[in-house]
C-alpha cells in the first residue's frame, strides 16, 4: 500500500521495521486509539511553531499539549508562535498541517521532541496522508529523531466536556444581556 513516499524512503534506508495501518480518512485520534488498541500517550503528533530565526518542529504526545513558554525558555526563542497553515508552503513543508509526520529527519527542522514519548513501548505516528497512522518500536523512534533536543514542554491536556453540559463557567450577566455571542440564527430566534 502506497504511503507517503519520503516516510517510506527513510525507514526502509534506515532498516526500520514498521506496520501500516489504514483508517477512515476523518477519524478522530480517540477513534483510531480505540480502533487500534492504543492509547493517545503513544500517538505521536507534530506542531509547527515560528519565529524570525524560523520553524521549529514540537513533537508530543496526542493526550498532552504544548506549554508554549517553557519551550520558549528552552530554546531561548521568546518570540515563538504556532506556524499558520497558510505558511506550510513558504516552509517547503509538502504535508496537511494535520497529518505532518513527526519524524526529525524529515524535515530538517530545528526539533524538540517532548520527553512523554519515550515511556510507550510503541509510538504511532501519521505517514503524510491522512487515515494512515504507522506503529514502530520507542527506540527506532527515536533514532528517527535524528539530533532533535529532548524536554517536557508539555501538561496533560484538560478534557473539556462539550458546551452546554457543564454547570455556567462564568458570572451572570448582570444587566440582563449575555457576553456570549451566539451564531447568526439564534441571535434572530431570541430577537422574535
Amino acid at each position: 500500500m502506497a504511503f507517503a513516499y519520503a516516510v517510506e524512503l527513510l525507514l526502509h534506508r534506515l532498516g526500520i521495521t514498521y506496520e501500516l495501518h489504514t483508517l477512515y480518512r476523518h477519524t478522530t485520534p480517540h477513534a483510531a486509539a480505540s480502533q487500534l488498541g492504543f492509547t493517545l500517550d503513544a500517538l505521536a503528533r507534530a506542531l509547527l511553531l515560528h519565529d524570525r530565526a524560523g520553524p521549529v518542529l514540537a513533537i508530543l504526545p496526542a493526550n498532552r499539549q504544548l506549554e508554549l513558554s517553557t519551550l520558549r525558555r528552552h530554546l531561548a526563542r521568546p518570540q515563538l508562535l504556532p506556524l499558520p497553515a497558510g505558511l506550510l508552503r513558504h516552509h517547503r513543508i509538502h504535508y496537511p498541517a494535520h497529518s505532518l509526520p513527526p519524524l526529525a529527519q524529515l524535515h530538517q527542522l530545528t526539533t524538540v521532541v517532548d520527553l512523554h514519548l519515550v515511556q510507550p513501548p510503541q509510538i504511532w505516528l501519521s505517514t503524510g496522508i491522512e487515515g494512515q497512522l504507522i506503529c514502530l518500536a520507542s527506540e527506532p523512534f527515536c533514532r528517527l529523531q535524528g539530533n532533535a533536543s529532548w524536554c517536557q514542554f508539555t501538561q496533560i491536556q484538560a478534557h473539556r466536556p462539550r458546551y452546554g453540559r457543564t454547570p455556567y463557567p462564568w458570572p451572570k450577566p448582570e444587566h440582563g444581556h449575555s457576553a456570549i455571542r451566539f451564531p447568526r440564527r439564534a441571535r434572530r430566534a431570541q430577537r422574535a
